[in-house]
């Protein structure tokens, strides 16, 4: 029997996402590369489908980013990609919504099933609600960037492993894609940082092994620093409002005010641009990206102000979604049971289970909150109690078994539809509906 391997993400309090998630991380080699070398003007990531800008001086902080979500080539819909972590420190990303996360298969109606995906903005809103905003404040900006890199890396390679079970293949660009972190907030001495974190597939055989992370040098704001400009996701039209090249910027039209702000920085440090005018030059450099990026970029901005030791102004339009389903997540992989009537694992909300070739024999195994992949069950008999939280893949091998819908199980679900399409030889007993006595 193979031992059975536990990673979980605890949010319930600090310390445990710091030790679990981190140590799960470091446990798979997790490389962390310092990049150095960078000037105050080439503070420009990677493409993507997304912009994130950051323009600050000794004033406060500017962040704005776009809605649009887009898979590569066209635009399909609208996300959060601004956050704010406590009252004085914000969060963005770049590159997530290329994909989404595997959907493992269609229901009867071919709509999707419960999602496998994990859905960054809800992983970001369950991390921040777990830990309460005094306990966020009095941490450094380094240790929020562990926390939301950590965690994030370790919920993208459980995406990728669900990707694996199904057979689910991946283009190359996909598997390549590049996630961004970027994190800014005034530390507990006062001083505003600006954190960057790429998260970076390891890819052997057509599969993510890993992630592996990329740390940027800290940018400090200070009257001494000057202009700072950080430009994550598409950067192609920042490099030519920057580099004095974007078309028409010095003439008398509407552009003319991107050679304003371009002046003003040239000419001295740029201490000299108020907050407003800092907000109005990051504007418009999300406005002209989505011009020239009208499938990857646009919809409506989303813009945070840090100023003063605080955030002084939030604006998210996108609404929030649901909580995500993972706090705990069981990794069982080839576990074999035989003759012993219980099952491979019990799993009880809100913990969440994946396992893939497992065999289990003459057992009783629940299907709630598991995720079932390539497993062999001989001489079974499943229970089920209606969790939405749960997939059995069609890659799986049943061979005379029962189902027994428990009270709560709903046998119209698109769950129980699904087994009867993909297990017709299953037996179902349905006990959803108690008899009176």
């Amino acid at each position: 029997m193979k031992a059975r391997i536990k990673v979980a993400i605890s949010v319930t309090t600090l310390e445990a996402i710091l030790s679990v998630v981190g140590c799960a991380l470091k446990a798979q080699a997790a490389q962390v590369e310092h990049i150095g070398g960078t000037s105050a003007k080439a503070r420009i990531g990677q493409t993507h489908g997304t912009i994130n800008v950051f323009l600050a001086n000794k004033n406060g902080l500017i962040v704005v980013t776009d809605s649009r979500l887009s898979d590569g080539v066209h635009a399909v819909g609208y996300g959060q990609k601004l956050f704010q972590i406590d009252d004085h420190s914000i969060c963005t990303i770049a590159g997530w919504y290329s994909a989404l996360g595997p959907i493992i298969k269609p229901d009867a109606s071919r709509n999707p099933s419960y999602p496998a995906y994990l859905t960054v903005p809800d992983i970001i809103r369950s991390v921040i609600s777990r830990i309460s905003s005094e306990q966020f404040r009095t941490l450094s900006v380094e240790r929020k960037m562990e926390i939301l890199s950590n965690t994030l890396a370790f919920s993208l390679l459980v995406s990728a492993n669900i990707y694996d079970a199904a057979n689910i293949t991946q283009s190359e660009e996909q598997l390549k894609m590049t996630s961004e972190i970027t994190v800014a907030g005034y530390d507990n001495n006062g001083m505003l940082e600006i954190l960057r974190m790429d998260l970076i597939p390891k890819i052997q055989n057509g599969k993510v092994l890993q992630y592996d992370m990329k740390e940027y040098p800290a940018d400090y704001v200070s009257e001494s620093a000057g202009f700072i400009p950080v430009i994550r996701g598409i950067t192609t039209t920042a490099q030519s409002i920057f580099g004095g090249s974007f078309p028409a910027m010095y003439s008398a039209d509407n552009y003319a005010y991107l050679g304003y702000f371009k002046k003003a920085i040239d000419d001295g440090d740029g201490n000299s641009l108020s907050l407003l005018e800092l907000e109005l030059f990051a504007r418009e450099i999300e406005r002209r990206t989505s011009q020239q990026y009208p499938n990857k970029v646009g919809g409506s901005q989303q813009v945070a102000i840090l100023t003063n030791g605080k955030v002084t102004f939030y604006h998210q339009p996108i609404s929030g979604t649901t909580p995500i389903p993972f706090i705990i997540f069981d990794s069982v992989d080839g576990l074999e049971v035989d003759g012993r009537g219980a099952g491979l694992l019990h799993v009880a909300a809100p913990q969440v289970a994946f396992v893939q070739r497992g065999k289990l024999s003459n057992g009783r195994q629940p299907m709630d909150n598991i995720f079932f992949f390539r497993s062999v069950f001989n001489h079974c008999d499943f229970i089920y109690s209606g969790s939405p939280r749960s997939i059995f893949d069609k890659s799986n091998t049943v061979v005379d078994s029962t189902l027994t819908l428990l009270p709560g199980a709903d046998p119209n679900s698109n769950f129980v539809k699904q087994i009867k399409i993909d297990f017709p030889m299953l037996k179902i007993i349905d006990q959803t509906i108690v008899p009176h006595q």
